[in-house]
């Protein structure tokens, strides 16, 4: 069971923080961008197991995004792609708030 919250504007730094605990270390710095996605010069082997772990990033975020939010990320790729448009569009605003 999932402790993170629904991701709103005025819950945004507290849903940063349950998914930092959610994710654990591999998984959040796949979404943050600590780790390199692969390229085309990796082998099979290190395309797939991205995936796997990008794929379990993304079921972690996307169950405490709902509308209106999620129309932000319906059209992103990766768990990294939906964390950096998100972060673009609520940390200036929950920064704001405190």
């Amino acid at each position: 069971m999932s402790t993170i919250n629904t991701l709103t504007h005025s819950t945004y730094e507290q849903w940063c923080f349950k998914c930092k605990i959610e994710l654990g270390k591999t998984l959040y710095d796949l979404v943050t961008g600590a780790t390199d996605p692969p390229d085309e010069n990796d082998d099979e082997a290190t395309l797939s197991a991205w995936e796997v772990v990008n794929c379990d990033a993304m079921r972690i975020l996307i169950p405490s995004i709902v509308e209106p939010e999620f129309q932000l990320i319906r059209n992103c790729d990766s768990a990294a792609e939906i964390w950096t448009v998100l972060k673009a569009n609520f940390e200036d605003t929950s920064m704001l708030r405190q």
